[in-house]
């Protein structure tokens, strides 16, 4: 993914900000991720979990509709930007296999 800092590159805070609004815009949901420190074989990691929540037309929270929680060490995803766009990645994964499942009609 280009940058569109024009600095650099990598994908920066802004890149992040604006994937993580288009999928919560599109999947009418609120994404809420957490950072904790952590050990992965004795050294020192960070884990993430990002929780995807269902918004009704009011914008009130309904159901959870995803949930990951990952390592960078774990998962070999060297920057926090990849372990982000990877919890968003699999966010958007649980939520179509949601949206199937409910379309899924009986066969006769």
């Amino acid at each position: 993914m280009a940058s569109k800092a024009g600095y650099s590159n990598t994908v920066g805070v802004m890149d992040i900000a604006q994937a993580w609004k288009e999928f919560e815009n599109t999947e009418n949901v609120s994404i809420v991720m957490e950072l904790r420190l952590t050990e992965h074989n004795r050294r020192p990691d960070v884990l993430l979990t990002a929780k995807a929540t269902q918004l009704d037309k009011e914008g009130m929270e309904v159901k959870q509709s995803g949930y990951m929680s990952a390592s960078c060490l774990a998962t070999r995803l060297m920057t926090l930007e990849a372990l982000v766009f990877r919890a968003l990645y699999v966010l958007d994964f649980q939520n179509a296999e949601q949206e199937y499942a409910a379309q899924k009609t009986p066969e006769a």
